[in-house]
């Protein structure tokens, strides 16, 4: 009874009026459609829109902030339109599955104290950063408003008009898509539980709304089962276990992945099946290897029949499928889709037509070098980039286009001992070749402490005998950051993987002395593997 309560609870607060940014409202499962939508929503019309804008920018995320803060850089006095979905002004997401969990603000949800104790906010900027609606047409230097909570459904490329899902119209002169991605559903949750059901049982998890639900629910559950074997997924599995501890719930966590070991995508065998003894550490009960054949909702519990023939009783799913392109304004537009993906395509420089560009998840850009590529990490970039482009023209200098050339980057934290940044190709199928700190930790009998087994280290990944990946594992260093870029950059090329990884700072600095310099002699040789795919070390 205690959680259908907080169900109904959650589900009240959600469809409360939100006079600031902090609060919800929208719901968290509109936004896993697979069909375009084109149809139109009934709301009265919008006051002080603006008939026509020089700058219009599609999809609040980041990329769609970033492309707003390129096009002022370029163009000081400009007028730049954000029209996003979301009913909160550009925020990033990535605190949602990480810091939120360790360090957030009670009186403030979305904010968290760093390390350093500074406290700052999933949002970009204060409200006070944007321009009110009503004063985009006359504001004497310009600037940058966000018409929240509606979509472009359509665009019409040859007569430069955008049309909302309310029967607005704006014609714009230049125009930047950022639509990002969303989370692919779990068909087998279509086909086998009513809306309802979906609606209150099943997270696609993506948006503050979503943190806010579990961390609401936390202390009622009685069980929780993530989905999935993502990076989504993984942060989750940490960060839903401390918070649980700190807040003393009893909650079962369960993960469920159709691979043999945690992040087994991007991690060579040995470090990926580390990751998952060490959510197992977590009090995490880890299920590898296994699909789900059926489901039942079976006393207001989500019901698991697994393919080795187990069965989990859940209150909640949190479900990390992978993600699609977003892409329901190309395909109503008209503009042309990558046939391979589904992704909107653009040339080097990000245009996809004379006066339109495109950022983010949402884009298949040309790169000189591989042909047609993704945006793996570093989308804020691609919306950089797009807004110099299309404000290039009204730069003092340098008014030729850039090409896109921003070396693949991501981050990942696993609870708050296990972080990790990767560039370049990461992909646990080509050869890797790994160096870490030798382990000195004991437990009380004497023994090496697993826990800790793999603490610091560096992992290489190697294709036609070249660099073309590098993972910094708990290494936080800016001069391991440029290194790493100027490696895949330089390609080392027949280089021996072991000297380079010697290059990289592998010891903090209080660290250093008899013991380390030893065992950075030995931590090429210690539990050394090799075959066809991989030649690992720890």
């Amino acid at each position: 009874m205690l959680i259908g309560l907080s169900y109904i609870a959650y589900n009240r607060y959600k469809s409360s009026p939100s006079p600031s940014h902090t609060e919800v409202t929208t719901d968290q499962s509109e936004s896993v459609s697979n069909q375009p939508e084109t149809e139109t929503k009934s709301h009265n019309l919008i006051e002080d829109l603006p008939s026509s804008v020089k700058y219009l920018v599609i999809g609040g995320g980041h990329q769609g902030y970033a492309a707003a803060r390129a096009i002022r850089s370029n163009d000081w006095s400009s007028r730049v339109l954000i029209v996003s979905e979301e009913d909160h002004y550009p925020y990033s997401r990535n605190p949602l599955t990480k810091e939120l969990w360790f360090n957030s603000d009670p009186s403030d949800p979305f904010s968290f104290s760093q390390i350093d104790g500074h406290k700052r906010s999933i949002y970009f900027e204060h409200e006070e950063f944007y321009l009110p609606l009503k004063e985009f047409s006359s504001a004497p230097h310009g600037g940058i408003s966000v018409l929240k909570s509606h979509r472009i459904i359509r665009i019409d490329p040859d007569l430069n008009i955008a049309y909302l899902d309310n029967n607005q119209s704006i014609s714009f002169e230049k125009c930047i898509i950022a639509t990002g991605k969303r989370p692919k559903k779990l068909p087998i949750f279509d086909r086998t539980l009513p809306e309802t059901v979906r609606r209150e049982k099943i997270i696609y998890f993506r948006t503050p709304e979503d943190f806010q639900c579990v961390e609401k629910l936390l202390a009622a559950l009685k069980s929780l089962t993530i989905i999935g074997n993502g990076l989504i997924a993984n942060e989750l599995v940490f960060s839903i276990s401390n918070r649980s501890k700190q807040i003393n719930s009893d909650v079962k966590i369960n993960q469920i992945l159709n691979q043999t070991s945690s992040l087994q995508q991007f991690l060579p065998s040995f470090l990926s099946q580390w990751c998952s003894e060490r959510a197992k550490y977590e009090n995490v009960n880890v299920l590898n290897n296994v699909d789900i054949e059926d489901v039942q909702f079976v006393n207001d519990q989500i019901r698991l029949k697994l393919s080795n023939g187990n069965l989990i009783d859940t209150d909640i799913c949190i479900v990390d499928n992978g993600y699609e392109p977003n892409n329901d304004l190309a395909l109503t537009s008209g503009l042309e889709i990558d046939p391979v993906d589904g992704r909107l395509i653009t040339n080097a420089e990000l245009q996809i037509r004379n006066n339109i560009w495109g950022a983010g998840s949402v884009i298949s850009y040309f790169d000189q070098k591989y042909g047609r590529e993704n945006v793996q990490g570093g989308t804020i970039f691609t919306g950089r980039l797009a807004g110099l482009n299309a404000s290039a023209s009204e730069a003092n200098q340098n008014k030729t286009p850039k090409r896109y050339d921003y070396l693949p980057r991501f981050w990942s934290d696993l609870g708050e001992e296990i972080g990790f940044e990767a560039f370049g190709k990461i992909d646990s199928n080509l050869p890797t070749f790994s160096m870490f700190v030798k382990n000195f930790d004991q437990n009380d009998d004497g023994s090496l402490d697993e826990k800790y087994k793999f603490h610091r280290g560096i992992i290489l990944y190697q294709e036609h005998d070249s660099i073309v990946g590098v993972v910094l594992w708990n290494i936080f260093d800016v001069v391991a950051t440029h290194l790493a870029k100027q490696i895949i950059s330089d390609g080392f090329k027949n280089q021996d993987p072991q000297e380079v990884a010697k290059l990289f700072p592998l010891f903090a600095y209080k660290e250093i002395g008899v013991e380390a310099s030893k065992s950075i002699d030995e931590s090429g040789r210690q539990e050394n593997t090799s075959d066809t795919k991989q030649n690992e070390s720890g």
